[in-house]
């Protein structure tokens, strides 16, 4: 079964902490709250591929393929890589260092708020990482943490954490999505498809 693509009126990269891609794919996370100026002008309708984390590996099996890891996991990934582009040098990399050919997760955005990071609601914040715990809010990614009396304190928590330069009064894109983990050519090639077959 294929998925219907509407068309996407922009595409842009947008970094995710490999501790919260997961919880993505699982459709756990279904908004990113981030600082407004840090990928351009979010709008309805754009399509997000996210970079994370990653490692390339020493042995690289195929000139196609570029063989690698994602942070927090165990599990050999070779993704499509063109033969004539040089691969990147073995070793870690982090979020802002992954090439589009490396993405394994594309966001469509449903919907964007622009607002103050206290002006996020609290279903905003459970629907961005935060979640119930025991008798408070608990974060995505920090298991250990004493729960906060309210979203809102958890959810600045969390952000502060991912966005340590941002203003002290940021100013953020409540970034409303649905995830598919898919490469965003990959989604485009399909659209392509589709709109010959029309």
């Amino acid at each position: 079964m294929s998925i219907i693509i509407e068309p996407v009126a922009c595409t842009r990269p947008v970094s995710v902490a490999s501790h919260l891609v997961q919880p993505i794919i699982a459709e756990r996370i279904r908004v990113l709250v981030i600082p407004e100026a840090s990928v351009g002008p979010i709008e309805t309708g754009d399509a997000l591929w996210v970079r994370e984390g990653f490692t390339v590996l020493e042995r690289q099996r195929r000139r196609n393929l570029l063989s690698l890891r994602y942070a927090g996991e165990g599990r050999r990934y070779d993704v499509p890589w063109p033969s004539a582009m040089p691969k990147p040098e073995s070793g870690i990399r982090d979020a802002g260092g992954m090439p589009v050919t490396a993405s394994r997760l594309t966001l469509l955005v449903n919907s964007v708020r622009r607002c103050a990071l206290g002006e996020v609601t609290a279903e905003e914040a459970l629907t961005a990482g935060v979640s119930i715990d025991g008798a408070g809010f608990g974060v995505a990614g920090y298991p250990f943490l004493r729960p906060y009396d309210d979203p809102a304190a958890a959810l600045e928590f969390m952000f502060r954490q991912l966005y340590r330069d941002a203003a002290e009064v940021p100013q953020v894109a409540v970034v409303q999505f649905r995830a598919l983990s898919r490469n965003i050519a990959s989604l485009a090639a399909q659209r392509a498809g589709e709109e010959m077959q029309a």
